[in-house]
């Protein structure tokens, strides 16, 4: 499995941080990638005990889950999906060459070129088609595979596809935003039809340095998502 990453969390120059990370469980080991970004990672390590690590990507906190269930299965991947707050797709790979597909509210585009039993994936379709132009694959005729927000998709070495799915409501983000409003960590002065708008500015002031809760502490302060677009980019 290979992967591009944009910096969200962790630093790319420390080689721990990037993806695909490596886990194991009892039978097997895997490597997991995540597309997006986790809000809640640093919650669950501590309310799940989860052993310490060097890894500074949010991401990882998906392997140490599928590994306190000791099992990759589609049973432990929907019990993950379920317990982690964000923007995700993740795709994992066991060294049987099991393939899973657990999608959140991320967009995904998968492909198949059945001739030669190759598989083909990127976050959106005018990416995946743009960079496979490029290759000798432009020959071959793929047949596009959807995999819907909320599924778990499971890809056998056979080539066997069974899916299943998992509480999904569209938007993660929203989920927890608006749980945070009601516990009152924070009362962020936004209204529900920006939260999509704010979950892009959070994920563009992680690229410059900012952290969610900077973010947050901003707009309880008073702050417009304008006025904090304006201050991170130093306009």
């Amino acid at each position: 499995m290979g992967y591009s990453r944009m910096t969200t969390q962790g630093r790319a120059k420390v080689n721990r941080n990037n993806h695909p990370f490596a886990g194991k469980v009892p039978g097997t080991r895997f490597a997991l990638a995540h597309n997006g970004v986790l809000y809640n990672d640093t919650a669950l390590r501590r309310s799940r005990v989860l052993p310490d690590t060097k890894i500074e990507t949010d991401s990882y906190v998906a392997v140490q889950l599928i590994e306190q269930q000791g099992a990759l299965t589609p049973a432990s991947l929907r019990a993950m999906a379920e317990m982690v707050e964000g923007s995700f797709v993740y795709t994992v790979l066991d060294e049987k060459d099991s393939f899973y597909f657990v999608r959140g509210d991320n967009p995904l585009c998968l492909v198949q070129f059945p001739r030669v039993g190759l598989y083909v994936y990127a976050s959106t379709r005018e990416i995946l088609y743009a960079a496979l132009k490029r290759t000798w694959l432009r020959w071959e005729t793929p047949i596009e595979i959807p995999v819907a927000g909320g599924e778990i998709l499971t890809i056998t070495p056979e080539g066997a596809r069974m899916s299943e799915h998992f509480t999904c409501d569209g938007d993660y983000f929203t989920r927890w935003y608006l749980r945070r409003r009601g516990s009152r960590l924070c009362e962020p002065l936004v209204s529900r039809t920006e939260l999509p708008y704010l979950r892009e500015l959070k994920n563009i002031a992680s690229y410059l340095g900012y952290s969610g809760d900077e973010i947050d502490a901003m707009l309880a302060e008073g702050w417009s998502t304008d006025e904090i677009e304006e201050a991170i980019y130093g306009c």
